[in-house]
């Protein structure tokens, strides 16, 4: 954002990857050809770095996890992954009044039981890290090529010792990248909510002002 040219690449650690997204701190990829079609013909890759047509950096690291595995209801993160989109910067319980329920049910079913969820879908998620391109690079040819080798090594094309090669989905399931919807700076006014709700009366007030408190933060952090 400084307009540095003293990097070409840079690999953000998880925490900041929807503050460089949202703020479009990268070169988009799309065009690079050879960028361009290597993400694209692969079925993880392209569902978790093209965004409406963007890409917006080279996928790495991604470990996939599917929520009906988790040994938890994994209600917040349910309430976030059907709310909240951070690449539109949307929030469809502005007013809180879903999340009040969320609370409601918390305050009456301590703790997260998976055998009493409160919603009743599973997800699939790809925990994601990228490598994106400085939008102010020199050297764009040459990043290209450097980000165009990183994918041939973890897309198996380059024989290597890659630790995290690219996974392969079972039957096809449809991934979301997990920075989406629950990157940690607008999700943590609802994580605070929830673990507030011991401390209250169990009051329709007392949970509707957290919830509503809440919303609140989540909406001002995403208007930035």
């Amino acid at each position: 954002m400084s307009q540095s040219t003293d990097f070409d690449l840079f690999m953000p650690v998880p925490y900041h990857i929807p503050e460089i997204i949202l703020n479009e701190a990268y070169l988009e990829l799309s065009e690079f050809d050879e960028i361009k079609s290597r993400i694209e013909s692969n079925s993880i890759t392209d569902a978790v770095a093209n965004m409406d047509g963007k890409l917006f950096g080279m996928p790495c690291n991604i470990q996939l996890s599917y929520s009906g595995d988790y040994k938890y209801a994994a209600t917040n993160m349910k309430y976030c992954y059907k709310n909240l989109n951070l690449f539109t910067k949307s929030y469809l319980d502005p007013d809180g009044e879903e999340l009040f329920e969320v609370l409601k049910f918390a305050y009456q079913n301590p703790g997260d039981d998976k055998q009493n969820p409160y919603y009743d879908f599973e997800f699939y998620d790809a925990y994601t890290q990228y490598v994106f391109m400085n939008s102010y690079t020199e050297k764009k040819e040459l990043a290209s090529e450097f980000l165009c080798l990183l994918f041939d090594i973890l897309n198996k094309n380059i024989e290597s010792a890659a630790i995290l090669p690219y996974p392969t989905p079972e039957n096809g399931e449809e991934y979301m990248p997990s920075w989406i919807y629950y990157g940690y700076e607008f999700v943590e006014p609802i994580g605070n909510a929830v673990s507030s709700v011991a401390d209250t009366d169990g009051s329709d007030e007392a949970l509707r002002k957290l919830a509503r408190e809440a919303a609140r933060q989540v909406r001002m952090r995403l208007e930035g």
